[in-house]
C-alpha cells in the first residue's frame, strides 16, 4: 500500500518477525530515507508468540495503532518538526508523544467531523 505523506509517498509494508529481523526490536518503524513504514504482521506461528492466546481480531488492532504511530513519524519528518526538536530525544521523535497523537488522533477527528458536520460547512466553508 502506499500513502501520501504531506505530498511524499510512502511504502507502507506488512511483513512477519521471518521476513525481517528488525522486529526482534520493535512492531514498527519508518525509514524515512527510503520512504518505507514497516508494521509487523503477528502470526500464530511466530516462535515468541507460541504462548500466546490473543486472538486475531486483537493482533489486526495491535497492527493499526502500529501503523497509526509510524504514521505520526513519517509526518514529524516531513513536515520538518523531526529535525528540529534540538536533539534525538527531543519531542517530535519522543515515543510517547508520538504514541499519544496516534492514539488519540482518531477520536480527535472523531469530534471534528461531529462538529463539522452541525456547522454544515465543509473544511474549506463551503456549505454543505
Amino acid at each position: 500500500m502506499v500513502v501520501n505523506v504531506l505530498g511524499t509517498e510512502y511504502n507502507v509494508i506488512f511483513d512477519t518477525l521471518a521476513e525481517n529481523n528488525m522486529y526482534k526490536q520493535c512492531d514498527g518503524y519508518c525509514d524515512f530515507y527510503d520512504k518505507e513504514i514497516h508494521v509487523r504482521k503477528h502470526i500464530k506461528e511466530d516462535a515468541d508468540h507460541d504462548e500466546m492466546t490473543i486472538s486475531e481480531k486483537s493482533m489486526r488492532i495491535y497492527e493499526n495503532k502500529c501503523l497509526r504511530h509510524e504514521l505520526i513519524h513519517a509526518f514529524m519528518f516531513e513536515s520538518g518538526l523531526d529535525c528540529n526538536s534540538n536533539n534525538v530525544e527531543g519531542w517530535a521523535r519522543n515515543e510517547e508523544m508520538v504514541d499519544w497523537m496516534a492514539i488519540q488522533m482518531p477520536k480527535i477527528m472523531d469530534v471534528y467531523e461531529s462538529v463539522s458536520n452541525s456547522w454544515n460547512y465543509d473544511d474549506k466553508g463551503v456549505k454543505k
